[in-house]
């Protein structure tokens, strides 16, 4: 396990994001950008990056398991499972086993749908989520009339880890995707993608370079900010400056200094 330095105190309210690498710090600047007077403790199970390549029932496992032990060191006011795969998998295992409130991150569908002009969505997502069948099921219900395409995008996860913490976008692995993706029937038609993984929102900019103008890109992270924005009770009327820490499940310089430095930029004075 590593730590950075900059400690929560009692007095202020915590909030535990959550994932398996990199992709949560999406949230957590949506998050901070909402809230100033609340400490940000990033947790990345690094030890089992990516969460995408593992089956549900390891998955299961490892997230209860690591869970527990966060909970029991941080002692936070809410956590979010900021990882579309752990969230689609096990988010009401989780509600069910801790006494905290639970924030989950899942496929911006129904904005999609609202959204769309032509009918058609594209979804970009793990493995494991576009197989799964809680995502089926968000389409049923909130896109039954939509087109829905379905596309494991899942070397963009790794594209997004290789951008935070070496500061290179690999636009090859971007542009193979879309490429798979638009060979696709029906895949002409699509004016929404929905990035189905807090990964895929830190390569937006590189995925929009390379989509034509009309198509628009969503995600889940300006919702999940606002829920955990009404979750929180105000921290008095103080502002003051956001505090975080960054904990990893196995100790890496790279990635610790890389995740401390992408939340430092964002800390809201």
């Amino acid at each position: 396990m590593t730590e950075s330095p900059r400690q929560p105190d009692a007095n202020t309210p915590t909030v535990l994001v959550f994932d398996s690498g990199a992709g949560g710090l999406s949230i957590c600047t949506k998050i901070m950008a909402l809230r100033n007077d609340c400490a940000i403790v990033y947790a990345a199970d690094n030890a089992y990056f990516p969460y995408g390549e593992l089956s549900t029932s390891a998955l299961r496992q490892r997230v209860i398991t690591f869970m527990g032990e966060l909970i029991d060191q941080y002692s936070p006011s809410i956590a979010v499972i900021a990882c579309n795969t752990a969230s689609t998998a096990l988010l009401a295992d989780l509600r069910e086993t801790f006494d905290i409130p639970f924030v989950g991150v899942v496929p911006a569908i129904k904005p999609a749908a609202t959204a769309t002009q032509t009918g058609t969505i594209a979804i970009l997502a793990t493995s494991a989520t576009v197989t799964r069948d809680y995502t089926r099921d968000l389409i049923k219900e909130f896109a039954p009339n939509k087109t829905v395409i379905l596309h494991s995008a899942q070397p963009l996860v790794r594209a997004a880890e290789l951008l935070i913490q070496n500061n290179q976008c690999p636009d090859s692995a971007i542009q193979g995707t879309l490429s798979e993706l638009f060979a696709k029937p029906d895949a002409e038609h699509v004016d929404t993608i929905v990035l189905a993984c807090t990964h895929f929102p830190l390569l937006r900019e590189a995925i929009q370079a390379l989509l034509p103008a009309s198509i628009t890109l969503l995600d889940s992270g300006d919702a999940i900010a606002r829920r955990v924005d009404s979750l929180l009770c105000a921290n008095n009327t103080l502002k003051q400056t956001q505090r975080f820490s960054v904990h990893l499940s196995t100790p890496c310089t790279t990635t610790l200094n890389a995740y401390n430095n992408f939340l430092a930029a964002h800390i809201q004075i």
